[in-house]
C-alpha cells in the first residue's frame, strides 16, 4: 500500500455521492472497531463515535451542517454537502465517561481517531468529507436534538463530522449537485506566503 497516495486521497474533502452503492454493515462495523482502537489518554472512553445511517437521521444532522458567518443577506444559509453522505460519523466529546482526567486531551483523541477511519475507509474505495461546522439552532435541531437525546447525547458534544461513501463517476471531489466549492492545493506557499518555508518543513535534530 502507498501511504502517501492514500493520505492524498483522504485529504480531499468529497462533496458528492454515489447513493446507489451502498456499504455493508460489516465494513462500517470495522470502521467503529479502527476509531475505538486509536489511542486516547490513559486508554479512557473519552470519544464517543456515532455512525447515522438512515437517510433521516443524516438529513437532520447535515441540515444542522453550516457555517452562519458565510451566509450572504437573502441567500439562505450554505449546508456542507459532504454531511450529506450514504454514511455519517459523529465524533462526540464526552467528559462525562472520564474517571480520572480534566477532558484536556479529547479533541486531539477525537482527531486521532477520525483520522484513522478516514483513512481505512480511504483504503478500501471510499471517499471522505470533514466538517466541523455543527449548529443547534433553528427548528430542525429540535429534532436532531429528540432523536440524539434517546442516546443520552447533546448537539453541543459533538465536535466533528465525517461522511463517508462512493464518489459520483466523473465529478470532480469538490463539486456538489449544485456548488462548486474552493479547492486547495497543500503547496501552502501559494495561498499563504507566511507558511513554513520548504526549508523548515522537515527538520531533524
Amino acid at each position: 500500500m502507498d501511504w502517501l497516495k492514500l493520505v492524498e486521497s483522504t485529504q480531499h474533502c468529497q462533496r458528492n455521492w454515489d447513493f446507489e452503492k451502498t456499504i455493508p454493515d460489516e465494513t462500517i462495523d470495522w470502521l467503529f472497531d479502527i476509531g475505538y482502537a486509536m489511542p486516547t489518554k490513559q486508554n479512557q472512553p473519552s470519544v464517543q463515535i456515532v455512525a447515522f445511517k438512515s437517510r433521516s437521521s443524516i438529513s437532520l444532522m447535515s441540515e444542522m451542517a453550516y457555517e452562519p458567518k458565510n451566509e450572504l443577506p437573502n441567500s439562505g444559509k450554505t449546508n456542507n454537502p459532504q454531511t450529506n453522505a450514504p454514511l455519517l460519523f459523529a465524533f462526540i466529546k464526552r467528559k462525562d465517561l472520564l474517571l480520572h482526567s480534566s477532558g484536556s486531551t479529547i479533541d486531539t483523541e477525537i482527531g486521532l481517531t477520525s483520522g484513522a477511519i478516514a483513512l481505512a475507509a480511504n483504503s478500501i474505495g471510499l471517499k471522505t468529507g470533514f466538517c466541523a461546522c455543527i449548529n443547534d439552532k433553528g427548528d430542525i435541531s429540535k429534532k436532531l436534538k429528540k432523536l440524539l437525546s434517546s442516546k443520552n447525547i447533546r448537539i453541543k458534544e459533538i465536535r466533528l463530522l465525517l461522511g463517508i461513501g462512493y464518489p459520483k463517476e466523473g465529478l470532480p471531489s469538490n463539486q456538489s449537485e449544485s456548488i462548486t466549492f474552493p479547492s486547495y492545493s497543500k503547496d501552502a506557499n501559494k495561498y499563504y506566503p507566511n507558511f513554513l518555508p520548504d526549508t523548515e518543513k522537515k527538520i531533524i535534530l
